[in-house]
């Protein structure tokens, strides 16, 4: 998932139950995009916090989640 699908209910996961469905879902920080808007650092910097957040409430739900450092 990018940044702007930090959905409470994203088609993807409702789509699925929590641990049943044996997939990971990947988040994706991208390094590329940063480097490409200097001046939008402070954006990215709240993006990725929420990633990481998303990321976090997705596992406490009971999803599989990993965090893809592009």
């Amino acid at each position: 998932m990018l940044g702007d699908q930090l959905l409470e209910q994203h088609p993807a996961l409702t789509a699925t139950e929590a641990g049943q469905d044996g997939l990971r879902r990947v988040l994706v920080e991208s390094q590329v995009r940063t480097a490409r808007l200097p001046d939008q650092r402070k954006k990215m910097v709240f993006l990725f916090s929420a990633i990481h957040h998303y990321a976090v409430a997705l596992q406490e739900q009971g999803y599989a989640v990993d965090i893809l450092n592009e």
